[in-house]
């Protein structure tokens, strides 16, 4: 109710909230008269000849009550995204015609990460991309540009492939590591494995080239690569491969796409020094700059996300070769214990990575007439927080592989059920289906958010 009432308050109200909402999101806010009730209170008579008037009044305004709360509670029970704020920043910069190449860079960095962190579907990712005419920006700003400068930052828009760090990888490893193709052959297995083997001969790339790092690949490999993979990669059961992407590139210098800064900004805030924030932030910064001396920091960024991924694909080898992931009824979970690893996911981008290669990967380990039930289950997981926070967890609620929409049901429900459980939560996270639990009060709010679930379901 809160954000409620500051997007209603006037200035008698006192201090309010001032936050950006996209033209296509302010339909979902409810109207003023659906959530307060604005009617004058009369005085109710006390003549007993208007006992019934009265009566039907106070049913009347029961009913309104109960109609303004149920208003909110459908508002509030689900947490979502909106435009991220860096490309809000470079909308208002091209308004006040103070844009540039790296003003839109970062705005695209932005949009990309949202999708890359699976904070948004691939729907809202593709129409956010034209919503804001990334491409058409990119063209305008570039012909404003010195194509004879060797410095000059250079945006391209392509069709790309969803293999992570490709570009800085090589293939073997880059496709073992793609949700898409992980998922649809089971790399965890050791069939998965061969299916690697067999989709790298299928397109055509010997094992050498494919486990060159790509900078040295062949350069008629590199160019046939992406459109053979794209025709075999359906025979495999890989779909959804291609996305609309943008790289950027200076002089003669690495070229990165917004998905790989995306991935490697998100490392280096993340794991880059532990607990030093600061520093973590600092490092983030100094490799987002546009500059050609300071993106080879980006590097270090992209090697911590290549150990990350890694990581993952243990993860799930081990979580579901042992059945760790437990159908709680209304939802799927799974709590994950100390180990060497699980460092990695004690953040809340990292923690949300694992979640959706983890529900993907769950949902093809199940005999075919039990995935469609699958699919419509959210996911809960719980990863120790190691150094950052010892002795506690951090949650993480990931929405059903079946929506269809970007709304993440776990934000209205952790409340209730921590409320229930009265467990020791912090809620830190500007996402409210993200928050830190003190390890021993863990399992009672996972029973509360049992309860929780079921009765509103």
């Amino acid at each position: 109710m809160g954000s409620l009432i500051s997007v209603f308050s006037n200035d008698s109200m006192g201090s309010r909230i001032f936050v950006h909402v996209a033209e296509d999101e302010i339909e979902n806010i409810p109207l003023h008269e659906d959530i307060f009730d604005t009617d004058s209170e009369e005085e109710e008579s006390e003549d007993e000849d208007n006992l019934m008037e009265r009566m039907a009044r106070r049913t009347e305004k029961s009913e309104r009550s109960d109609a303004r709360l149920a208003r909110v509670a459908e508002y509030e029970e689900y947490t979502f995204c909106g435009p991220s704020t860096a490309i809000t920043v470079f909308d208002l910069a091209q308004k006040l015609s103070k844009d540039s190449i790296a003003s839109l860079w970062w705005g695209i960095v932005g949009i990309t990460d949202q999708y890359v962190s699976n904070r948004v579907r691939s729907e809202q990712y593709k129409t956010n991309v034209y919503k804001y005419m990334l491409h058409q920006h990119t063209q305008r700003l570039q012909s404003k540009a010195d194509s004879n400068n060797r410095a000059q930052l250079l945006l391209e828009p392509l069709e790309d492939l969803q293999l992570p760090l490709y570009r800085h990888w090589n293939v073997s490893e880059a496709l073992t590591h793609s949700l898409p193709v992980a998922s649809a052959i089971k790399v965890w297995t050791g069939s998965g494995t061969r299916k690697i083997k067999e989709l790298v001969a299928q397109i055509g790339l010997p094992l050498t080239q494919a486990a060159e790092k790509y900078h040295y690949m062949e350069e008629r490999f590199k160019t046939d690569f992406p459109k053979q993979l794209e025709m075999k990669a359906p025979s495999f059961g890989i779909k959804n491969l291609k996305v609309t992407a943008f790289t950027a590139q200076r002089g003669f210098g690495y070229k990165y796409t917004a998905a790989d800064t995306a991935i490697a900004i998100n490392a280096l805030l993340e794991l880059t020094s532990g607990d030093d924030l600061v520093k973590n932030f600092e490092e983030a910064l100094e490799a987002l700059r546009t500059e050609q001396p300071t993106m080879c920091r980006m590097q270090d960024g992209i090697e911590l996300a290549k150990g990350q991924l890694r990581a993952i694909l243990n993860t799930i080898n081990s979580q579901i070769e042992t059945n760790n992931i437990i159908n709680a009824g209304p939802f799927l979970y799974m709590n994950m214990k100390e180990s060497p690893d699980n460092h990695m996911f004690a953040h809340p981008v990292s923690i949300r990575l694992l979640s959706a290669y983890l529900l993907h990967s769950f949902c093809r380990s199940q005999p075919k007439q039990r995935r469609e039930k699958i699919r419509a289950l959210p996911l809960v997981l719980a990863a120790p927080r190691g150094e950052n926070a010892p002795g506690k967890k951090l949650v993480c609620g990931c929405p059903p592989l079946g929506s269809t929409s970007n709304k993440n049901p776990f934000g209205k429900a952790f409340k209730e059920a921590g409320t229930r459980s009265q467990a020791r939560i912090d809620y830190q996270f500007m996402d409210d289906s993200l928050l830190q639990i003190e390890t021993d009060d863990f399992l009672k709010f996972m029973e509360a958010l049992v309860v929780e679930l079921s009765m509103n379901h």
